[in-house]
C-alpha cells in the first residue's frame, strides 16, 4: 500500500484534495473515492487527525513545497 505524503511513513486511508474542488481546503474522501481532475494528495489517519485538529500541515506536491492549515494552502 503507498506511504502517507506528508508523514511518509504510516499506510495511505484517505486521499485529501486540497486544491478542489471544494473552495476550501478541508476535502478528505476513502482512497480511490476522489474527485477526478483534482490534485489527490494520499495521507493516513494520523496526518488527516493532526490536520484536522488545526494543525499545519507540510506537503510536496510535483517538487514544489506546499503548507496547508484548515483555511488556505500556500
Amino acid at each position: 500500500m503507498a506511504k502517507c505524503t506528508i508523514c511518509k511513513q504510516n499506510e495511505t486511508i484517505w486521499t485529501w484534495q486540497p486544491f478542489g474542488p471544494d473552495e476550501t481546503p478541508n476535502l478528505f474522501v476513502l482512497s480511490g473515492n476522489h474527485y477526478r481532475g483534482f490534485v489527490a494528495i494520499k495521507v493516513c489517519d494520523y496526518c488527516k487527525d493532526n490536520y484536522e485538529a488545526g494543525n499545519q500541515v507540510n506537503f510536496t506536491y510535483r517538487g514544489q513545497p506546499f503548507s496547508a492549515d484548515k483555511k488556505k494552502v500556500q
